[in-house]
């Protein structure tokens, strides 16, 4: 695929909310047009979005667009959806898809967008206005419909793929988007827009057509052309499509203008078939009354002209008529009120603009989709190795035919497993679903729906019949007030109400929904009085509320919206908290103020309500005052539970109660603990029983054996071990993580997380032996909003920290200090110092002291499991390179060939050559050797020699790297390769052999003297060279040291810079920049910190787009962390090559020692 025309620039003005994208194909012309003359300027509208997004981030977001080498900048504007459903609507627009630039006047081009007088704004794509489904909003119902909108009705087919918007920037240049965005999408090798593209082009040329033809007449008419993109090769949804309906389906032609107008239907056919595109079927009736019947017809059958629709969008026009009383519902989708009338709510848009709502058939396109999310679940367990195990929710299986599906994609994915390749890509999903239905027409598809339709009916019992139950749902962040507002309106109203923070069961979450819905027994109202933060808390909430109740239930969300800027929001939150003091269960303020810490986690994590979510939202606000936050309560839910409005006293007393209110007693109050001195994992194992069934092996390594033996019989061996997570001497260094920990403890009080720590090698020394840790996880069991706490700490873990994990199984004496295995194994997982490391027995790739495989056994058959004094004995009289070359053969040979007990071995090889000048002071062996013999060895080949070649001082000593034959004219000695010939003197150079050679042959008929002379003239040339060598070999230590700690400066520099650019440019903190171990661009976003140059100008440009795309990524990737499961595996030693250790919570102080708390 051709490289994306798209790449990113970031907005001075809203830089928290701006992507970069850069257009590198489109060369516009300086002649070129760039706003249609009868094009308004769309300035007011703009700054009022520009504003917005300032002020509130998190209602608005603009990204935006810059095309290479032009001046041309486009703005993509995103709104968050739910408020669509608000009327009046907060945004000043209810465009859904719009895209904007600003066209500087002449001589101002740089002034700041926006600049009165500067230049002015225009509309390059406008999508359609939001528009709802039946019942989805008050002025949506068929009564609302028939008083506030006119004839004629349009029904056109509503397609089923994903929108394309095509305008265009110049008379001769388009523009291809999908709803928000443009060019590639990470992680996609084709995105939505650029297929778009690709079919355009294609339905052009089907017409004889050109993209500067179809760009002029968009141009000139001033259009936005809307089509559906409907191609199953690419991404199949949930109808199928044949091949002559595989394209762009256009289905719309907007004005680019700030009010929304869209050309009518027969214009839009004429201009589809003139221009190539797949033409919308569409269908027109005169009055509300004969929609309703022919959609309730095609719902019947789901069926229209033989084929399959999922629904129509209907195209109107906005009456004059005034408001009327109509039939009331119980909020916005709620049940009919049958004894009760109310007034009609008219549509968002003046009399007489154009008006779109959709009719889509539920069934069976839901069940359809729930097929899809549910292989999707199970493929995900599978990947994981968790299939059996793989518990999916319970609302997904609540109809018979879902739970026979569950049965048969489990079949598949076992038996069949490539007839799903590419489910996850959106490819198959059709063909599954045929498949499965074609199965229940077998017999065995047969007695599996029938038995699942028995188990349903005796499961759901006698349908729901009592009174209507209504649910309040608190979104909000910690300090908001919620629980003062619940304690209020339990007093003015008699509402039920429980609190997540009294549960103190492990399990918080599904008890407290246990006790919500006890509640329900004697109210019909209860306030489920939790943060509600993320939408799987909410969705626990809804589904096991709605599968009880169904439609006799009613959700209201009271969400406290972010309309000021989040220093604002969280100070307000902090002060609340401090304010409230110790009456609360788990959330206190203290000097270090790591409360701010988790306030800024749940601010950070928010997901706001979708309107799907509920059946009615009611916007709170963190700024309100207790009685403010109580009126807007009250006024929210009074109309939709048709309650009593409360006079002032009334709610004065409540708020006065409120403000009394305690929480319940969790028992006597403790003595403050003292500042702990380490945070640390303590996993409930035997550690003598689990170790000791390695040693016992036959392969065992000897060494191992010896030092377990030893830490046995002393009684050495630790009897409550811990992995230390951080230490407070550590805390300067990894500030974040130390304050995660804090914030942690404090959030989660007696309920605390359970963690998944996995071991992978042991590895020991003379005086210490410990058990590397290779991942860290969260136990999935734990499900409360203290996870999402839980997660950071294992995320925000530096790689400093990483690198030494370990748990000490025993030291040697009481003179060994444990943490000295933090040192060792942090050298052993860098590959350095191995000669520390006496031994180490485990495979790799996360094989927990593991034997070899058969396979890897046969490979090193003859080298590793030769007996350890004779490998030693065999390696005595190799060449020193060929020493090195088999030390980087395997892991298991380096540790064996580069421990310090090995120093005799080395010493012996280096005297295999002859006249070679003693080991330096402060070099090893194993150091000298590869100094001295690299460009020999057979692996390392002529890196040492490219690295120093650049020093003159170097230079004489090349010869020692490069001997072709020695002084006696025998073959030359190729270390690692072929026979070995005459062992050589290093001191004699190969530049020197033929003048040597020629001297002999000029003497030796001068007799025995002459000969006797040239030898003593050699031999002082020989023993200045031997004097040169050595402060060659010290120059050459110094060269190296120098050098490598300019590139270890250099590299640090580099990463301090890129951190506080990426912090200063993207408006981010540094806890952003923590990429977890398991983040699949941890990776690539170290390989652009680490490298050893520093950070030009020119090079922050390129890999700036490149930064803000893996930092969005990695941020998406640890919200998506939230919702991984993983099956509790029990270690089954003898069979399990990975070792999952389960951590546990303690409470008490570790080895009696005072003031150390125990994290979880």
């Amino acid at each position: 695929m051709a490289p994306s025309r798209y790449e990113g620039r970031e907005s001075d003005d809203i830089k928290d909310d701006v992507d970069e994208v850069k257009i590198d194909k489109l060369n516009l012309s300086d002649t070129d047009e760039v706003i249609p003359p009868s094009q308004p300027d769309d300035s007011a509208l703009i700054r009022q979005l520009r504003s917005l997004a300032k002020k509130q981030p998190k209602l608005i977001r603009g990204k935006k667009y810059t095309i290479a080498g032009q001046s041309i900048e486009l703005t993509s504007w995103k709104m968050t959806e739910w408020m669509y459903t608000k009327s009046p609507c907060p945004f000043p627009t209810l465009a859904r898809g719009l895209f904007t630039r600003w066209v500087p006047a002449r001589g101002h081009e740089n002034d700041p967008e926006g600049a009165p007088g500067a230049g002015k704004d225009q509309i390059v794509v406008r999508g359609y206005d939001k528009f709802f489904n039946m019942n989805e909003v008050k002025w949506n119902t068929w009564e609302a419909l028939e008083i506030h909108t006119t004839s004629p009705y349009t029904l056109t087919l509503k397609s089923n793929g994903c929108i394309i918007f095509m305008a265009a920037l110049t008379p001769t240049e388009l523009i291809v988007t999908s709803k928000h965005a443009l060019g590639d999408i990470e992680g996609a090798s084709v995105s939505h827009a650029q297929k778009g593209e690709e079919w355009l082009e294609k339905h052009l040329k089907s017409v004889g057509k050109t993209r500067k033809d179809f760009a002029k007449t968009l141009f000139d008419r001033n259009l936005t052309a809307v089509a559906e993109l409907c191609d199953d090769s690419f991404e199949e949804h949930v109808l199928p499509y044949p091949k002559d309906k595989t394209g762009l389906h256009l289905h719309g032609l907007n004005e680019r203008r700030v009010e929304f107008s869209t050309l009518g239907n027969d214009e839009v056919v004429a201009f589809a078939e003139e221009w190539g595109f797949i033409a919308t079927p569409a269908i027109t009736f005169d009055t509300i009354e004969e929609v309703k019947k022919f959609t309730d017809s095609i719902a019947k059958t789901g069926t229209w002209h033989g084929e399959a629709v999922e629904g129509f969008v209907v195209r109107t026009a906005v009456s004059d008529r005034p408001p009327a009383l109509v039939q009331a519902y119980r909020g916005t989708r709620g049940e009919r009120i049958t004894d009760k009338k109310e007034q009609s709510t008219p549509p968002p848009y003046s009399p007489g603009s154009t008006f779109f709502f959709k009719i889509k058939f539920e069934e069976p396109y839901l069940m359809y989709r729930e097929w899809r999310e549910l292989t999707k679940k199970m493929l995900a367990a599978e990947n994981k190795g968790q299939l059996r195990a793989a518990q999916l929710p319970s609302h997904m299986l609540r109809r018979p035919e879902t739970r026979a599906y569950h049965h048969w994609v489990e079949d598949q994915i076992r038996h069949n497993p490539k007839s799903l390749a590419g489910f996850n890509e959106g490819h198959g999903i059709i063909a599954a679903r045929e498949r499965f239905l074609e199965w229940c027409k077998t017999p065995e598809g047969k007695d599996v729906l029938k038995k699942e339709g028995n188990k349903s009916s005796l499961e759901n019992g006698i349908p729901y019949n009592g009174s209507h139950k209504t649910i309040l749902v608190p979104v909000a962040i910690p300090g908001s007030g919620k629980t003062a507002v619940a304690v209020a309106l339990q007093h003015i109203y008699g509402f039920g109400h429980t609190q997540s923070d009294d549960v103190k069961q492990k399990k918080t979450g599904p008890q407290f929904v246990k006790n919500v819905l006890e509640l329900f027994r004697n109210h019909d109202v209860v306030f489920a009085d939790r943060n509600n933060h993320l939408r799987h808390l909410r969705d626990s909430l809804k589904y096991d509320f709605k599968g009880k109740y169904r439609e006799k239930g009613h959700i209201i969300a009271l969400q406290w919206v972010f309309s000021d800027t989040p220093k604002v929001i969280s100070d307000i939150c902090s002060d609340r908290v401090v304010a409230r003091g110790d009456n609360h269960q788990s959330l206190h303020a203290d000097k270090q103020e790591s409360h701010r810490g988790v306030i800024s986690q749940f601010f950070n994590s928010f997901e706001e309500v979708e309107a799907e979510e509920v059946d009615d939202i009611i916007d709170m606000e963190y700024t309100d005052t207790l009685e403010q936050a109580v009126k807007r309560a009250i006024s929210g839910i009074s109309p939709i539970l048709d309650l009593e409005i409360p006079d002032d006293k009334k709610i004065n007393e409540a708020c006065a109660i409120a403000r009394s209110y305690t929480v319940k007693s969790t028992g006597a109050k403790k003595a403050a603990p003292k500042p702990p001195r380490y945070f640390a994992l303590v996993p409930d194992i035997n550690v003598e029983k689990l170790i000791g069934n390695y040693f016992e092996e036959e392969d065992a390594p000897d060494s191992g054996a010896k030092m377990w033996s030893d830490l046995v019989s002393n009684k050495r061996v630790a009897d409550r071990p811990h992995v230390t997570l951080i230490h407070v001497k550590e805390k300067q260094d990894s500030v974040s993580l130390w304050e995660r920990c804090l914030a942690l403890q404090k959030s989660a009080g007696e309920i605390e997380p359970t963690f998944r720590v996995t071991f992978n090698n042991i590895i020991w020394n003379n005086d210490v032996m410990a058990l590397s840790v290779s991942r860290i996880e969260m136990h999935r069991e734990f499900e409360d909003v203290h996870r999402q706490l839980a997660e950071e700490v294992v995320e925000t873990i530096p790689e400093s920290i990483t690198n030494r994990l370990h748990l000490t199984i025993g030291t040697r004496d009481d003179s060994i200090n444990p943490f000295e295995a933090a040192s060792m194994v942090a050298d052993w997982k860098r590959g350095v110092n191995s000669m520390d490391v006496d031994s180490e027995y485990g495979g790799r790739d996360n094989n927990i002291i593991a034997r070899p495989n058969k396979r890897q056994k046969r490979a090193n058959a003859t080298m590793t499991d030769l007996p350890v004094e004779l490998l030693i004995e065999i390696c005595r009289h190799v060449w020193p390179g060929d020493l090195l070359s088999l030390s980087w053969t395997c892991k298991s040979l380096r540790s064996c060939f580069m421990s310090k007990s090995r120093k005799s071995l080395w010493q012996d090889v280096l005297k295999n050559i002859q006249n070679l000048p003693p080991c330096p002071p402060g070099f090893t062996e194993p150091q000298y050797s590869q100094v001295l013999f690299s460009g020999c060895c057979t692996v390392s080949k002529l890196r040492i020699q490219a690295i120093f070649s650049a020093d003159r001082d170097a230079q004489s000593l090349l010869g020692l790297w490069d001997h072709e034959e020695t002084s006696d004219g025998s073959n030359p000695p190729l270390f690692g390769k072929g026979k070995r010939g005459q062992l050589p003197d290093a001191c004699v150079l190969k530049s020197n052999v033929a003048e040597v050679i020629k001297a002999f042959e000029r003497v030796k008929f001068e007799g025995d003297r002459a000969v006797e002379d040239l030898q003593k003239q050699i031999m002082a040339i020989v023993l200045e060279r031997r004097k040169q060598s050595e402060r060659i070999i010290r120059a050459l230590e110094l060269f190296e040291n120098a050098i490598a700690w300019e590139r270890k400066t250099n590299q640090m520099e580099r990463k301090e810079e890129i951190q506080r650019r990426c912090i200063d440019s993207f408006q981010i903190v540094q806890e952003d920049l923590h990429f977890p171990w398991d983040s699949p661009w941890r990776q690539e976003w170290c390989k652009i910190l680490n490298k050893r140059n520093f950070l030009s100008n020119d090079e922050w440009r390129t890999i700036r787009p490149k930064l803000q795309k893996l930092l969005e990524s990695n941020r998406r990737f640890r919200l998506a962390k939230e919702e991984e499961t993983c099956r509790l595996i029990q270690p089954n030693y003898q069979d399990q090559k990975i070792l999952c250790v389960f951590v546990d919570p303690v409470a008490e102080t570790l080895y009696g020692v005072d003031g150390i708390s125990v994290l979880i």
